[in-house]
């Protein structure tokens, strides 16, 4: 008997091993039986996807984007600590592009900053219910309410650099905008009075011995203000020696306060000590007369800013008559007065009320102090010559310590704005380098995934394709 031979028969086996003829129980078998053509197809498949993926990744522009977060003091108004206004501009300033090139490696690369200026995008991040909102507004014809967006989309599509270039580039950037936000913040908070580094020659020689204590007291009233805003900051930092140490420098300036300052106001005003005490009754006359014309607009302010309290919390129909003019006109248009109703003013219009009786509460003090110098000024002058050395040694001592209180108060200042400023300008979300908006990972992940589902059936139509050449050749 002839014997078939042993090639056609592996053949026979190979071709009926498919999972059409012995159906799909016996799929996992005829994958077993077939792994080297399943590892060599998918090695295959996954050379031409790689092969594509690297030509798209040269072809096709790329983009390095995070998302960036502000809660810096002054955003919720789009205004920077020291009240200059914020712009998306600020991240592609000459300033920040050249120091981010220098700390990214950059610098020698031939980058011109206005390029890559003109290559970076900030858009901001507006809510949904942001949106929404506005879109019904625009329907209704109204203007659209103010909302002032804290998070920014950064991106950077610059030709030519590496992705690990690009991410150096980014954080660049971000820590380059910090340092910004520091010196903005430096500039609003940091002190610097004049008169306490001058001497005591320089100083009698500029302004009236009367004039001396009224310029400390308003170097102590700035400082003290700074010191409270700081505490109550710090007060939340991961760090609490920040806040410890903002209440000893706040301490130091009390003791300087009740010691120092307070001997020198009582030597002079006490001890007559003024050069012309003509000129210092005018000037005094006139501040009490400016101030008094202050506190009467404050506390106009003020009731005003009370009536539209009480009626904020009245019906919208009230509400309506309230705010109706003589002749039925009304102050507000209806857009307006729905806002007014729906929307939180309560909280801002309360504090608007308490910042405005502070104020009148200051000014009546300051009034009062100087109606009290205006009396104790007396009819003859004191020349500097004969100022006595204790006035001399009073003044040295309250500008020396002054001066060692600020320079502390700088210090420190420096030191936690260069600690909290990556919590004011943070990354919410880590920067990833991205094609025509896909991510390289997710695509090289996404295309291993069809080349492996595509390996089966690759596998089974060569297997029937020999299957139906093997029975055309019979």
């Amino acid at each position: 008997m002839s014997q078939v031979p042993s090639h056609e028969h592996d053949q026979g086996t190979e071709l009926d091993s498919t999972p059409d003829a012995l159906g799909m129980t016996d799929l996992l078998g005829f994958l077993y039986r077939h792994r080297v053509r399943l590892l060599s197809r998918f090695l295959i498949l996954a050379a031409v996807s790689l092969g594509m993926l690297v030509i798209w990744y040269f072809a096709l522009g790329k983009t390095v984007r995070g998302t960036v977060a502000l809660t810096f003091r002054g955003m919720e108004k789009h205004e920077y600590p020291n009240g200059r206004k914020f712009s998306v501009e600020d991240f592609r300033s000459p300033a920040v592009i050249s120091k981010a090139l220098a700390d990214a490696g950059l610098k020698d690369e031939g980058i011109s900053t206005s390029d890559l200026a003109a290559r970076i995008y900030v858009t901001p991040i507006i809510p949904p219910e942001i949106r929404s909102r506005w879109q019904k507004q625009d329907a209704d014809g109204v203007r659209r309410e103010d909302y002032y967006p804290t998070q920014f989309d950064l991106e950077i599509a610059y030709r030519g650099l590496s992705d690990d270039q690009e991410m150096r580039l980014f954080d660049a950037i971000v820590a380059g905008y910090q340092e910004q936000v520091k010196f903005q913040q430096e500039s609003a908070l940091g002190f610097m009075a004049i008169p306490d580094r001058m001497n005591y020659e320089q100083l009698i020689e500029v302004y009236d011995s009367w004039d001396v204590p009224s310029i400390y007291r308003a170097t102590y009233t700035r400082l003290d203000a700074q010191l409270k805003d700081l505490i109550t900051e710090s007060l939340h930092f991961q760090d609490p020696a920040f806040h410890l140490a903002f209440l000893d420098t706040q301490q130091d300036l009390q003791n300087w306060f009740g010691t120092r300052f307070l001997a020198l106001e009582g030597l002079t005003y006490e001890g007559l000590l003024v050069r012309d005490p003509d000129l210092m009754g005018k000037r005094t006359k006139y501040q009490t007369q400016d101030l008094d014309i202050q506190i009467r607009q404050r506390t106009k302010e003020a009731e005003e800013a009370g009536r539209l309290l009480e009626a904020l919390e009245r019906p919208k129909a009230v509400l309506a008559g309230q705010l109706m003019g003589k002749e039925g006109v009304p102050l507000v248009d209806a857009g307006a007065l729905d806002r007014l109703v729906k929307s939180d003013y309560v909280g801002p219009l309360v504090q608007r009320i308490s910042k405005l009786q502070e104020d009148i509460q200051a000014m009546g003090v300051a009034k009062a102090r100087l109606e009290r110098q205006l009396a104790l000024l007396p009819k003859a002058g004191i020349s500097t010559q004969a100022l006595p050395e204790r006035y001399r040694a009073s003044v040295g001592a309250v500008s020396s310590e002054l001066t060692n209180i600020i320079k502390k108060y700088n210090k420190l200042l420096d030191d936690y704005l260069s600690a909290s400023v990556s919590s004011y300008v943070s990354v919410k979300q880590p920067p990833t380098v991205t094609r025509k908006g896909y991510s390289t990972v997710k695509l090289l992940t996404i295309l291993l995934l069809l080349s492996m589902l595509l390996t089966p059936f690759v596998v089974t139509l060569e297997v029937l394709w020999k299957r139906a050449r093997a029975s055309s050749d019979s």
